[in-house]
């Protein structure tokens, strides 16, 4: 179970997120590309994205996703070292 703002999730029941659960990002993300690979048994999703801070202090980037197999985390076309994020079964954090 997960308890975000009072709201729990069971391995069977969505998670309902509602618009005053949502605050203003500390990030833009101006443009983003998706390719999606898909066949019978998976699905790849390359996604790269335009990530601008709103500030010097504007903290860990959270993407949220629900049961993601992570392959790599880069930036600027360097990949990150898995020290440098943190990934569960609702977000991806990056430090």
């Amino acid at each position: 179970m997960h308890n975000m703002s009072g709201i729990t999730k069971t391995e069977s029941t969505p998670i309902e997120y509602f618009r005053a659960d949502y605050k203003p990002s500390s990030y833009n993300i101006s443009e983003i590309f998706m390719t999606f690979e898909l066949d019978e048994s998976n699905t790849v999703v390359t996604t790269k994205s335009i990530v601008i801070p709103q500030s010097t202090s504007a903290g860990d980037l959270v993407l949220n996703g629900e049961d993601i197999e992570l392959l790599q985390v880069s930036v600027n076309g360097k990949i990150l070292s898995p020290d440098s994020y943190t990934i569960d079964k609702l977000a991806l954090r990056i430090n």
